[in-house]
């Protein structure tokens, strides 16, 4: 799944790994939020503003805490500390509509804050960088699972706002026709402004041509960025928000020319 990149440590883990993680024991000034709470605490929003989570990845790292006793720093390993995950969910009210990711990131370590995440392009990595339109940070404290709730509904009330203006381009870009020569000009502008890797142009005019999904055959601005994020899903998974944010920019001047 493009979205999750694991290179600092992580390694993927199914649910039920997830699951199974037990949760450190929390102090007077510090509280850990099991992983798997979080996850399904993202899930219930997504799913209350009508988003059916589709396909979803997950990674794991250990990490470590540390206590002083006997006058000595003495680290104790926490396995598998460290989360992140990326979801992908359909909008259960238009079927054929934009997606939304989700995304989380959370630690058993006090290496980091618990993190939810939403948007059109998602990027989760273990070296602590995300990239999201909606970004919801909490630290591990004694009211964490109260603010953290509260964060994350405060957070995903702005879905229906980010969601309706997303709608509203993909609408405009269904109605608006797209010429073989047009799509040819934007893979050009696409290639030259370093947006697709040359070496996959090919790939793109071929999901032009032929789409991997009948619904994307129609010669419209919808179906040629859809050419492109078919492929773009094979370049590296750092690159992709701002890669697809480009394109978007180049669809957006042939829709509002």
């Amino acid at each position: 799944m493009n979205g999750l990149l694991l290179h600092c440590g992580a390694t993927i883990k199914s649910l039920e790994e997830i699951t199974a993680v037990q949760t450190p024991e929390e102090t007077e000034t510090w509280k850990p939020v099991a992983h798997m709470e979080l996850i399904q605490m993202v899930k219930d929003e997504a799913s209350a503003h009508g988003f059916e989570v589709e396909t979803e990845e997950y990674g794991m790292a250990d990490g470590a805490l540390y206590d002083y006793s006997g006058g000595k720093k003495n680290k104790v390993v926490i396995p598998n500390a460290k989360m992140f995950g990326v979801m992908t969910a359909k909008d259960t009210r238009d079927e054929g509509g934009n997606a939304l990711m989700f995304g989380v990131r959370n630690f058993h370590d006090k290496s980091g804050r618990a993190g939810a995440f939403a948007g059109g392009h998602m990027f989760v990595c273990d070296n602590l960088i995300v990239s999201a339109e909606i970004q919801i940070m909490q630290k591990h404290c004694p009211r964490t699972m109260e603010e953290l709730a509260s964060n994350i509904a405060d957070g995903m009330a702005k879905l229906p706002q980010f969601h309706k203006k997303q709608q509203a381009q993909v609408e405009s870009y269904r109605v608006t026709k797209m010429t073989d020569r047009d799509f040819h000009d934007v893979v050009c502008k696409a290639q030259m402004a370093g947006f697709m890797p040359a070496n996959k142009i090919g790939k793109v005019l071929e999901q032009w041509y032929e789409p991997n999904h009948d619904i994307f055959k129609e010669r419209n601005v919808w179906s040629g960025l859809n050419a492109f994020t078919e492929v773009a899903k094979e370049t590296p998974v750092f690159t992709l928000p701002e890669r697809m944010q480009g394109v978007n920019k180049l669809c957006d001047e042939l829709v509002y020319a």
